[in-house]
């Protein structure tokens, strides 16, 4: 089982339309705008000038889960207009995909088996030729060749003999 993070509970608005996201981070909940398919959607054709309402960190799971619940229900953030939320969030998931556990299974299975057409691969090796490496006409800083040294000599090599 994963180790529970201390998790940031959030409440978003945008500061011109007025929609409302509930979402969920680990990260800085200032600085992080959400990943809501719709809110995502939203920001994009509306702007990214957004306001944190109010934010409260968990170091619990269940505590989470429960304020989380709670916080959808009351609200009803998936029906109401005001909201972006297509799902009722629950601290612990990210954004509704709308793929079902044995939608994945089918998607892995074939993405497994998958391979480029000869005609294909031939295409990509054609625009690979045509792009300029980015490293071409640059030198690395001695300092940055002395760190390159000493990271390959500790390396071992095919047959397991350390370089000197």
């Amino acid at each position: 089982m994963k180790k529970f993070k201390p998790t940031w509970l959030y409440l978003k608005q945008h500061n011109i339309t007025g929609l409302k996201y509930f979402g969920k981070t680990v990260n800085d909940p200032e600085t992080y705008s959400g990943s809501g398919v719709y809110w995502t959607q939203h920001l994009n054709v509306h702007g990214d000038n957004v306001s944190t309402v109010w934010k409260k960190l968990f170091n619990d799971q269940t505590e989470l889960t429960k304020f989380a619940l709670d916080y959808s229900g009351k609200n009803n953030i998936v029906e109401s207009k005001e909201y972006a939320n297509l799902k009722p969030e629950d601290g612990l998931m990210g954004g509704d995909t709308g793929i079902s556990d044995q939608g994945r299974k089918i998607i892995s299975e074939k993405s497994k088996k998958q391979r480029h057409s000869e005609a294909t691969k031939q295409k990509l090796r054609e625009a690979r030729t045509k792009q300029a490496d980015p490293r071409l006409g640059k030198k690395h800083s001695p300092e940055t060749i002395a760190k390159i040294k000493a990271a390959r000599a500790l390396q071992t090599n095919v047959r397991g003999v350390i370089r000197v």
